[in-house]
């Protein structure tokens, strides 16, 4: 009986996660499906209570997520309105993702094939906004510039980029692959090519830097001779593309661009609340009113959130919760690390590799947006992340 509710909990999980860039609807009640089952089993079977004991030996991150639980929990119970900011702690449930698959994946086969069919299904979804975002930047270039045409059609267009970005990188390192992983390598860049157009269209400039950055950092640790190609494409990428293809990336490092005014008036605003409420910080609640009480909003959108994982967090839990947020982090980058040095497997080492690619992105990415505080961005990263602890537990090297 267990072993058929450990499969029913992974196939919604897996759905959860399947789903969750296009419902999520549908994503949350796979949630809520897997999510009871799981702490039912918990309470039922002593094989499922037994398999918990797997945590232990990831000690030091338990500890640190605990820690980061326990400061989230005290800034709203001391924040400015903690009867608003007390119900969010429910955003904390979504770790149970990251340490129900590190539990129940009980097959590297089974996690191999789980991810496939979260990419193939996503592949097919952004075929799909490919063919309907062709005729939309035809009708719409020409009116508002060709860098304002952006792929928004399930979800916001930053959001898009983000979950399109992290299921790319998880999986591209197995391209260098010299062993067939359940298919062929060449339908593995066929899956992708899909997910990498749809993520370039979204425009989303933190993803665009965080793609370069990692795709940089693989080339120059992993393999020189894609390394090579990578540069001479972008180069040649520059002198080719027509200046309008070109300004959307060039507005990365422009201050006078109106969204990076905004954000660097976001975070400057952010840092005299923080020095106000250092310790704790304010709480997760009505974040606008407060904001507007240092900085009056110039636009609809600023001050809803601070636009910054770490200004966000530094505001929100005070100087507790980010130094402990930067503990996770630390944390996750030790262990991938430590099981990249030690698995022996040269297909679960690029597994691995797509996990820290995905670290790394996520940092970058979240420097100038709350991608720590989007569900659908979250539901993706705990799942993804997961994947070394799971190798390890299952590996035989």
């Amino acid at each position: 009986m267990s072993e058929r509710l450990n499969k029913i909990i992974l196939l919604f999980l897996v759905l959860q996660v399947m789903t969750v860039s296009v419902s999520i609807a549908v994503s949350s009640i796979c949630f809520g499906i897997w999510g009871g089952l799981w702490i039912i089993s918990l309470f039922s079977f002593k094989s499922q209570r037994i398999k918990i004991s797997k945590l232990k030996e990831f000690k030091f991150l338990n500890y640190i997520l605990l820690l980061y639980f326990i400061a989230e929990l005290l800034s709203r119970i001391f924040a400015i309105y903690p009867e608003i900011a007390l119900p969010g702690l429910k955003r904390l449930l979504l770790f149970l993702i990251f340490f129900a698959s590190i539990i129940e994946f009980y097959s590297l086969d089974l996690l191999y094939k789980s991810l496939l069919g979260i990419l193939i299904f996503n592949s097919a979804i952004s075929v799909f906004e490919i063919s309907l975002f062709i005729p939309k930047f035809l009708n719409e270039y020409k009116d508002i510039g060709v860098s304002e045409v952006r792929l928004d059609l399930f979800n916001h267009y930053l959001t898009i980029g983000e979950i399109k970005l992290l299921l790319f990188l998880s999986a591209f390192p197995l391209l260098f692959s010299k062993e067939k992983l359940l298919i062929d390598k060449k339908y593995w860049v066929i899956i992708l090519i899909p997910i990498l157009i749809s993520l370039i269209i979204t425009q989303s400039r933190n993803v665009y830097l965080a793609l370069f950055i990692c795709l940089l950092i693989f080339g120059i640790f992993r393999n020189r001779k894609f390394l090579l190609i990578y540069l001479i494409s972008l180069l040649i990428l520059f002198i080719i593309l027509p200046e309008d293809f070109q300004s959307r990336t060039k507005s990365i490092v422009d201050l006078k661009h109106p969204s990076n005014e905004t954000r660097i008036r976001m975070w400057e605003t952010g840092f005299r609340i923080f020095l106000d409420y250092p310790v704790l910080g304010i709480g997760d609640a009505k974040m606008r009113e407060i904001y507007s009480e240092y900085q009056t909003p110039l636009t609809d959108v600023e001050g809803s959130h601070f636009h910054s994982n770490y200004i966000m967090i530094l505001v929100t839990t005070g100087l507790t919760g980010f130094i402990l947020f930067l503990g996770i982090m630390i944390c996750l980058f030790y262990y991938t690390l430590v099981f990249l040095k030690r698995i022996k497997s040269e297909q679960q080492k690029l597994m691995i590799w797509g996990t820290l690619l995905i670290l790394i992105g996520f940092n970058i990415f979240g420097i100038t947006e709350w991608s720590f505080g989007d569900h659908e961005v979250m539901t993706v990263f705990l799942y993804l992340i997961s994947f070394p602890f799971i190798i390890k537990l299952n590996s035989k090297s």
